[in-house]
């Protein structure tokens, strides 16, 4: 597993430079450096297409060739904990899990 790259290898990077691109700066995250907020910022939309589990190296080994990967532009980590939570909440806020505070679906805190 890798470390997560809060500082510009991210999804919370890739999410940072989307905001910047769209004028808002709620991410206190480096935009991504592979991508570019002036392209970003002429497109009339931007989508994000997440696909939960497909990974760099999956689409790397088993995809060579395919449309996904000549569309490949980097690559990033995710955050900690690699939860589907935690990392739709990062796509949605553009922050990190340590200022979201999701790390799963269900959470108990005794003091509640």
């Amino acid at each position: 597993m890798n470390k997560p790259n809060y500082q510009d290898g991210s999804i919370v990077n890739l999410m940072s430079t989307v905001c910047a691109a769209c004028d808002a700066t709620i991410s206190p995250y480096n935009p991504h450096p592979d991508l570019s907020i002036a392209e970003l910022k002429e497109a009339k939309n931007i989508i994000v297409l997440l696909i939960d589990g497909l990974g760099y190296h999956y689409i790397k080994r088993y995809g060579a060739g395919s449309t996904i990967e000549k569309f490949l532009k980097t690559s990033m980590t995710s955050v900690f904990p690699t939860t589907t939570s935690s990392a739709i909440t990062t796509f949605a806020t553009a922050l990190a899990p340590m200022q979201h505070a999701v790390t799963g679906w269900f959470m108990h805190f005794k003091e509640l």
